[in-house]
């Protein structure tokens, strides 16, 4: 997490005390090891992570969406979320615990070319929600 603060806009005198009552400008960052499964018998074609609103995602290595994820194979990823976010800092440390987003979207193709996603929900304790399969329609 990286911040710049805002001061009071008229230029007066704060206490160190005070500091925590005001909003400062972050940058809040979670990286996390991403691993993909292919758990079917069918190749996966132009994999895709759909844009979420207000959340810069980068991916190490480089991914690359014209590269088939095969039958039963698996590649790993570093994956960077950021966000800017304004608050005091009581509230960026919540936002922080809480994590950039609820849900991460995978979208993918199969040989027709026929869309289909996987919803992963990393908060979910239940090992048998935490995946959601569908079509993009």
């Amino acid at each position: 997490m990286t911040q710049n603060n805002k001061f009071p806009p008229n230029g007066e005198a704060i206490s160190i005390g005070d500091l925590a009552n005001y909003n400062h400008l972050y940058e809040l960052r979670w990286n996390f090891e991403l691993i993909l499964t292919n758990n079917s018998e069918i190749t996966a074609y132009r994999l895709r992570f759909p844009e979420h609103e207000g959340i810069k995602v980068t991916i190490e290595p480089a991914f690359d969406y014209t590269f088939p994820l095969a039958p039963n194979a698996r590649r790993v990823y570093t994956l960077t979320a950021t966000i800017p976010y304004e608050s005091t800092p009581a509230e960026a440390d919540k936002v922080v615990k809480e994590g950039p987003a609820s849900v991460l979207r995978i979208e993918y193709e199969n040989i027709k070319g026929r869309r289909y996603y996987t919803d992963f929900y990393a908060k979910e304790k239940d090992e048998t929600k935490k995946n959601e399969y569908g079509v993009v329609e």
